[in-house]
C-alpha cells in the first residue's frame, strides 16, 4: 500500500476514535489525498471515500483499482444516503470529516483558492458544482454580499465590506484573491476571502446537515468558529 502524499495531523487520533479495524465500515467524507483512508485501511477495515475535487477523484479511483477493501465516490459528504445506497451499504460503522481546505486547493493556483497568485477566483470544491465566488460577487447585491458575509463568516463589517465591494465592481471586473487581498481591500481581504470560498463551496452547510444526519452517532470533534474542523463518529 503506498505512502499518502500528505499525512493528515489528526490521523492517528481519528483512527484511534473511530475503532477501526477488521469488518468495520468507515466512511472518508473528505478524502483528499488518501492520508486518513489509508490509515484506515491499514488496521483492516473497509473505507469509502468521498470527495468532490478532481484531483482527489484521480487519487481516489487509483486507490479503489488497488485496494478491494477501499471505494470511491464522486459525491459531497452532504449524501450520505445516496453513498451508503451506491456503496449497497446498509450502515456504516463510522464517520471522519476534516473539514476546511487542504494544501490540495491551495498549492494549485488554477483552482481559485490562494492569495498567492493572480488566479480566477473560484473557490469550489467541485469545480463543475454551481457558481463560482467570481460569479456570485459579479452578481449579487450589496444586500446579498453584507448577508454572505455576515451568515458564513460571522464578519461585524459585513455591510462596510459590501458596500466596498459593490463600488470596486463599478469601476473594474472582480479581481481576483491575489489582488483582492493586496490592494484595496487590505483592512479586511482575509476575512472576506472565507465566507466567499463558504458560499461557492457550501461546505459550512454541508457540515451542519450531514451531523445532524450521520449513520453513527457517537461524535468527537476539534471545533473552530462554531462547526467542526475535524470530526470523527462512530
Amino acid at each position: 500500500m503506498n505512502a499518502p502524499a500528505h499525512i493528515p495531523v489528526l490521523r492517528d487520533t481519528s483512527v484511534s476514535l473511530l475503532a477501526a479495524g477488521p469488518g468495520r465500515r468507515i466512511i472518508d467524507g473528505t478524502f483528499g489525498q488518501g492520508g486518513h483512508a489509508l490509515a484506515l485501511l491499514a488496521t483492516g477495515a473497509e473505507v469509502l471515500g468521498l470527495d468532490l475535487d478532481p484531483d482527489a477523484g484521480v487519487v481516489g479511483r487509483a486507490l479503489a483499482a488497488s485496494e478491494s477493501r477501499f471505494h470511491f465516490q464522486h459525491r459531497s459528504f452532504r449524501d450520505l444516503a445516496g453513498a451508503l445506497a451506491a456503496a449497497g451499504w446498509a450502515k456504516a460503522d463510522g464517520l471522519l470529516l476534516d473539514l476546511g481546505v487542504s494544501s490540495l486547493q491551495i498549492d494549485e493556483p488554477s483552482k481559485g483558492f490562494t492569495y498567492r497568485t493572480d488566479a480566477p477566483l473560484d473557490l469550489r470544491f467541485d469545480p463543475e458544482g454551481g457558481p463560482s465566488a467570481a460569479d456570485l460577487l459579479g452578481r449579487l447585491d450589496e444586500t446579498a454580499l453584507a448577508t454572505l458575509l455576515w451568515t458564513y463568516g460571522e464578519e461585524r463589517r459585513s455591510r462596510r465590506i459590501a458596500a466596498a465591494m459593490v463600488a470596486a465592481r463599478r469601476e473594474a471586473p472582480w479581481p481576483p484573491p491575489a489582488r483582492c487581498a493586496r490592494s484595496w481591500l487590505r483592512p479586511w481581504a482575509a476575512a472576506p476571502c472565507s465566507p466567499r470560498r463558504s458560499a461557492a463551496s457550501s461546505r459550512p452547510c454541508a457540515s451542519r446537515s450531514t451531523t445532524s444526519s450521520a449513520p453513527c452517532r457517537t461524535p468527537w470533534s476539534r471545533r473552530r468558529r462554531g462547526w467542526p474542523r475535524a470530526a470523527a463518529w462512530s
